[in-house]
């Protein structure tokens, strides 16, 4: 008599195999709505976790739907089912050997008039920017701000515009300078749907004026980003301004709370803030008039509390500063030419006071050494506060000089990873922080019953961050067609863009005879 002897793991084999035989048998009525099946991919899921996988994803109209492994994991001796089989109907994408993670949530970016809509959208959108938060910035410049916003913002939700998600936060004017000013004019962009205000403190708003704001946004629900300018009257910082804005923009405010003297920092007699050049000259310095030791053991604590405890994000945009430490690099970024409209390009590389951040008419290397001396200690406590559990999100600032659209994003998550953010924590900032600032409950992470906002990449970003740039060439080396970016599909609210094609669109847009029309 023969005795057959079969090992632990051939039996499990054989069930894993009969479990997902049964499965694809039973599964094959098509769904009521759209699916996208996506076969044996990585898996970053924004949260920060280590990356897993090969998993399988079922996208079901506008949502993650289920999330599993593709093969049976071992539970109590037995392995777990098989569930998610492809059905008739399925768009299926093989993500084998690919990698996903959520869409990108760009917290800081600037529509400027009179660009094309088209042209933003889609250079965001081959980025894999999936939501953006547009802090001020027109359409038009005769628009009717906020209101016909607003109005874009819910076209792009409801599908009848293309482009990334869009959050609208409108700018408090700086001719009401009363707290009585606060509640009217909040109230009423609420009733517009604004997502949030926007404050510029500088020497003509004043912490009473700030508090009514503040006041009237929290109880509209409303996201409070603020800009503290170097105008700012004494005792305004990052740590005054944090217990009641949802964010801070820049990098303004952090300094003046480790100064040696009181928080006003040492500025030259004949400063003039409305002197762009002398301002920009300036400010980065102020970090090198703080004390290093203040800043670490009293400033980054209580900033860290306040985040972890409170609605507080730190939205640095150090991409927005890093010309006035390597001018040549930022003028002259190998993507300007194939992709920025030629009148802007000329309009950039032209120092003219009328521009906001187009100072460079004479940046010495002097100018740069400072800044990249202040560099140090801003990364150092980006880093320090990051790590006891502060909250960082990816702004880029985008749409001033030689802030490219969607370019300048991807830029702001390498200078992350440069302060010493990990590139899992750099990946969580860009989608679930983003989440956060923007106040989603079902973005930024990849979880069932979350937006399907989700990047499919050919290699994999915690490796190298510039596989999400689309830099590449159409034509290789060796003269033959390739992909300009390394990002293979974008899936934006359950629908499958080209991130390749909508680069090649948008530099017929930049050719001097192309026809872009108006927005």
């Amino acid at each position: 008599m023969k005795v057959i002897f079969r090992t632990r793991a051939t039996i499990l084999a054989t069930l894993a195999t009969l479990l997902i035989s049964a499965n694809v048998a039973s599964a094959q009525i098509a769904p009521a709505e759209p699916r996208v099946f996506i076969k044996g991919v990585m898996l970053i899921d924004g949260t920060g976790a280590p990356m897993r996988g090969p998993m399988n994803i079922v996208v079901q109209g506008d949502t993650i739907k289920q999330i599993e492994p593709t093969t049976p994991n071992i539970s109590q001796g037995r392995p777990t089912s098989i569930t998610l089989v492809p059905v008739p109907g399925d768009q299926i994408i093989d993500g084998s050997g690919k990698y996903v993670m959520p869409g990108i949530i760009e917290a800081h970016m600037h529509y400027h008039a009179p660009l094309p809509k088209a042209y933003v959208y889609k250079l965001f959108l081959a980025h894999g920017v999936t939501s953006i938060r547009n802090m001020d910035g027109r359409i038009r410049p005769d628009d009717d701000f906020p209101a016909t916003m607003v109005a874009e913002a819910k076209r792009l939700r409801a599908g009848e515009e293309f482009g990334p998600r869009l959050w609208v936060y409108a700018m408090w004017p700086e001719e009401l300078t009363a707290p009585e000013d606060a509640a009217p004019l909040i109230d009423h962009w609420a009733k517009l749907g604004v997502d949030g205000v926007k404050i510029a403190f500088n020497g003509g708003l004043y912490p009473d004026t700030f508090a009514a704001i503040a006041k009237a946004a929290k109880r509209n629900n409303l996201g409070l980003a603020v800009h503290i300018a170097e105008a700012r009257i004494p005792g305004v910082t990052a740590l005054s301004v944090a217990q009641q804005a949802t964010s801070i923009e820049h990098h303004y405010g952090y300094a003046e709370t480790a100064l040696k003297a009181g928080d006003s920092p040492d500025l030259p007699p004949d400063y003039n803030y409305q002197d762009e050049r002398q301002r920009f000259r300036t400010t980065l310095g102020i970090w090198l008039q703080a004390d290093l030791h203040k800043l670490e053991t009293q400033t980054v604590p209580q900033l860290a509390a306040l985040s972890r405890d409170g609605d507080f994000t730190m939205v640095p945009t150090m991409v927005v500063y890093e010309k006035q430490r390597d001018l040549t690099r930022a003028a002259n970024a190998p993507w300007l030419e194939r992709y920025t409209v030629p009148a802007l390009l000329k309009r950039w590389r032209t120092p003219e006071k009328t521009v906001h951040g187009a100072i460079f008419d004479r940046w010495t290397s002097l100018d740069e050494a400072q800044a990249a001396q202040a560099y140090v200690k801003w990364e150092d406590m980006i880093r320090l506060y990051r790590e006891q559990g502060g909250h960082v999100a990816v702004g880029s600032d985008s749409g001033g000089p030689f802030q490219l659209f969607g370019f300048q994003t991807i830029r702001e998550m390498e200078l992350l990873e440069q302060a010493g953010l990990t590139p899992l924590e750099v990946i969580q900032s860009a989608t679930q922080e983003g989440a956060r600032v923007v106040r989603a409950k079902n973005l930024g992470v990849l979880r069932p019953g979350y937006k399907a906002d989700l990047l499919i990449l050919d290699e994999n970003p915690l490796a190298d961050l510039k596989v999400l740039l689309g830099d590449r060439p159409p034509i290789d080396a060796d003269g033959k067609p390739q992909r300009r970016t390394l990002i293979r599909s974008v899936i934006l609210g359950g629908k499958v863009i080209d991130p390749d094609q909508l680069l090649a669109d948008v530099e017929a847009m930049t050719k001097p005879n192309a026809q872009t029309g108006t927005p």
